[in-house]
C-alpha cells in the first residue's frame, strides 16, 4: 500500500511462485496521486531480487499501457478471445534476472 501525506493513495495486488516469476494482478493508484512516481515504488516493492522475470496483462484500451512500457515491459502477445470487456488483453513481462540480464 502507498500513502501520501498520510492517506491511502495507491496499491499493488501480486504473487510470485517458485519459478521466480511474479505476477502483478492490479496496480490502483489515486488519480490526484498519480505522475508521483508512487505506482512505479509499488512495482520496485514486488520485484524479487532472487526472480527472474515480471509478468501482468492490461487491456488494450487503458492509458495504463504507457507506464508499463515507461517501466520497460514489453508486450508478450495479445489475447483476443472475447471477454466481459470486449477488450483485447495484452501480455506485458519484463526480464528482471537470471541468465537473460
Amino acid at each position: 500500500m502507498a500513502t501520501e501525506n498520510e492517506d491511502r493513495v495507491g496499491f499493488i495486488y501480486s504473487a510470485a511462485n517458485f519459478a521466480g516469476v511474479t505476477k502483478i494482478y492490479q496496480v490502483a493508484v489515486q488519480d490526484d496521486a498519480r505522475r508521483l512516481e508512487i505506482g512505479t515504488a509499488l512495482v520496485d516493492a514486488v520485484t524479487d531480487v532472487n526472480g527472474w522475470l515480471l509478468s501482468l496483462r492490461c487491456r488494450e484500451n487503458l492509458p495504463a499501457i504507457q507506464f508499463w512500457q515507461d517501466l520497460g515491459f514489453t508486450v508478450g502477445g495479445v489475447d483476443r478471445t472475447p471477454n466481459k470487456r470486449k477488450s483485447p488483453v495484452i501480455r506485458f513481462h519484463k526480464v528482471i534476472g537470471g541468465l537473460w540480464v
